[in-house]
């Protein structure tokens, strides 16, 4: 695909399509059919999804070992944009004598 060019994990990816080993190919050509399915909306998987999808193609990781990795990455970025939005708001929301105001309770979504 145009939007992965030059991307040598989606590359190695590509090339588990042609394998030898019928279950490869096969769990292959299913992260190519998801990831096809993303580029119709004009979407991108990241890196971290591609590396995942090669060890599941490697059977170094189950699928539910990369569900499990995928909800823990996205729930630190998570918690990461909480906390950033969290600072920028206290740096927005100071009074005249350097003390933080809070016109809203902040509260953790965990």
């Amino acid at each position: 695909m145009k939007m992965y060019e030059n991307n040598p994990l989606y590359e190695k990816l590509a090339s588990y399509k042609d394998c030898s080993d019928p279950k490869k190919r096969e769990v292959a050509w299913s992260w190519m059919t998801a990831i096809g399915l993303q580029a119709v909306d004009l979407l991108t998987v990241s890196d971290f999804l591609l590396d995942l999808a090669i060890k599941n193609i490697e059977g170094e990781i189950s699928m539910d070992g990369v569900t499990k990795a995928l909800n823990k990455h996205y729930a630190e970025k998570k918690k990461d944009k909480i906390r950033k939005e969290y600072c920028t708001y206290t740096r927005i929301y100071r009074d005249r004598n350097g003390q933080y105001e809070f016109p809203f309770k902040y509260e953790n979504e965990d």
